[in-house]
């Protein structure tokens, strides 16, 4: 579930030395009239460091949240840090229903190795839920991005026919030929006649 966008707005440049998350974030949003909630004690002692920080609001928080390893949502007009933030990814059905566990299985493994968190999997729905960081629910969106690219859900192959109406052929088409062109099988079956005024 994505956050609202924070205002676009850019602010900068920032230099934080050995700076808490929560102080960085005051910092940053200074004039902005953004509230800031912290859901855990720890972007208290998480410390940054960095120079000539500057850009879009979103963008100047997510690197700051992400080089404490916390995770900042703007949702409902207060910036909330936490954390980690708990994701829910549904895999399509792209192996048999017997080899969804192991698909599962692998797919939570490589999860688990970028968040450092073993996921959580549910074959009946084919779901994976997984909690991340602001830097770890990057690496994931990335993984599940390059996971969608390689995976060819339905593959069409299309012949289209042409057929001229002619004084040699003027009636139209006889449907009932075109189970037999070459190596083309459809088998197809058009009920009725032709209306006996033609």
């Amino acid at each position: 579930e994505a956050g609202d966008p924070l205002p676009d707005k850019v602010i900068g440049p920032f230099e934080l030395r050995g700076e808490s998350l929560a102080g960085a974030l005051q910092l940053i949003l200074d004039g902005s009239d953004i509230p800031v909630a912290f859901e855990s004690s720890t972007s208290l002692t998480q410390n940054i460091t960095v120079t000539n920080l500057k850009g879009p609001m979103s963008l100047v928080v997510n690197e700051v949240c992400s080089l404490a390893n916390m995770y900042c949502a703007y949702q409902n007009g207060i910036l909330v840090v936490k954390d980690r933030q708990v994701f829910t990814v549904t895999v399509p059905p792209i192996v048999a229903t017997a080899n969804v566990t192991t698909l599962l299985t692998n797919i939570a493994a490589a999860v688990g190795n970028i968040t450092g968190e073993t996921p959580i999997t549910d074959a009946s729905t084919r779901t994976i839920v997984y909690r991340a960081s602001q830097r770890t629910a990057e690496l994931a969106h990335r993984y599940f991005q390059r996971l969608r690219s390689n995976t060819a859900m339905v593959v069409y192959e299309t012949y289209i026919w042409e057929v001229s109406l002619e004084a040699a052929n003027t009636t139209g088409i006889k449907w009932s030929l075109f189970d037999k062109i070459g190596r083309f099988k459809f088998g197809v079956n058009v009920a009725g006649a032709a209306d006996t005024n033609i």
